[in-house]
């Protein structure tokens, strides 16, 4: 494949382009285009030029889309408002104060009952399930599941 002229591989790369990535875009190899620049007399980036450069597009990326925009939107509904019936203070399993975490004690997100609400550490939740899960496996029962809220809809 025939390449652009210089000028205008110059004019790709001061955008910001890598040479890599016009080389991707042309369906050629860096290499090609960093000697054609080269052997035009245009100056190229060091290497630390093109990391610095590679950071700032990095940070001009647009960021994930948030309310309205976000798939899961479902019109400003809070789905997790179980959160606030609960004072997360320590563990009502090994009394830890840190990484709290809300347990449903029936494994339904959509029973938000104070009483089927628990405060427990991520170590005491993560036991806690693995635990019923292998009570079950033993027993020939289906596992308990969760019915977990984000974006989900009970039928």
């Amino acid at each position: 494949m025939k390449l652009p002229s210089a000028k205008e591989l110059y004019q790709l790369y001061q955008s910001g382009m890598s040479m890599q990535e016009i080389a991707d875009k042309l369906g050629t190899r860096g290499t090609s285009v960093q000697r054609k620049l080269k052997k035009a007399g245009y100056k190229t980036r060091s290497l630390s030029e093109a990391h610095r450069l590679a950071y700032k597009m990095k940070r001009r990326e647009p960021k994930a889309p948030s309310g309205s925009n976000h798939w899961a939107w479902k019109g400003g509904k809070e789905s997790r408002g179980y959160r606030r019936k609960v004072q997360k203070e320590k563990c009502q399993g090994c009394g830890s104060r840190q990484n709290l975490a809300i347990h449903h004690e029936d494994f339904d997100h959509y029973n938000n009952s104070p009483g089927n609400l628990m405060v427990l550490c991520v170590s005491c939740h993560s036991s806690l399930h693995k635990k019923a899960y292998w009570e079950a496996v033993r027993a020939g029962k289906k596992p308990p599941k969760s019915n977990g809220p984000i974006g989900w809809e009970r039928k």
